[in-house]
């Protein structure tokens, strides 16, 4: 945060490995039964 205040950093970048991780192995098992994943679908670009 001092950094961020003092602006020496503007913005970073946070990923969530472990949620990533199982909404792409939640989406490929979705997609392997044929349910349409609708609203469950990660914008493109997200990861």
């Amino acid at each position: 945060m001092a950094d961020v205040e003092s602006g020496a950093q503007w913005a970073t970048v946070h990923e969530e490995n472990s949620a990533g991780g199982y909404r792409a192995i939640d989406q490929l098992a979705r997609i392997a039964a044929g349910v349409d994943l609708g609203d469950l679908r990660d914008a493109v670009g997200w990861h």
